[in-house]
């Protein structure tokens, strides 16, 4: 993953592929690997538009996060899946095949 560091994460580029210029930044990762050392953002995955990849949330496929949303816990979003428009996910999740999460949902996992 190559992007923009600064104190306290990364900025993500935009794929060249979506009309934006070559080096414009994107959303916001804590970092570029898990706690296990896993690569947070893998494959054609991306992360655009202000959106937010947090604590040990990952992208992976060709899923993206994107316009204000925010993941974090252990989401997983994965293969062509789209979280976007400011929803919030949070937990032990899934994310995946052709789902689309976004407008003002709010998903959250809590186990008691």
């Amino acid at each position: 993953m190559r992007g923009a560091h600064n104190q306290n994460g990364w900025n993500v580029p935009f794929r060249s592929d979506q009309g934006v210029r070559k080096g414009d930044l994107g959303g916001w990762v804590s970092s570029k690997y898990l706690n296990d050392g896993t690569i947070r953002i893998s494959g054609e995955a991306w992360v655009a538009g202000d959106a937010i990849v947090k604590e040990n949330a990952r992208v992976e496929g060709n899923a993206c996060v994107k316009d204000n949303a925010v993941v974090a816990g252990s989401v997983r979003v994965s293969r062509c899946a789209v979280v976007e428009k400011g929803a919030m996910i949070w937990g032990t999740i899934e994310v995946t095949d052709w789902a689309r999460v976004g407008g003002s949902a709010r998903i959250w996992l809590i186990l008691w």
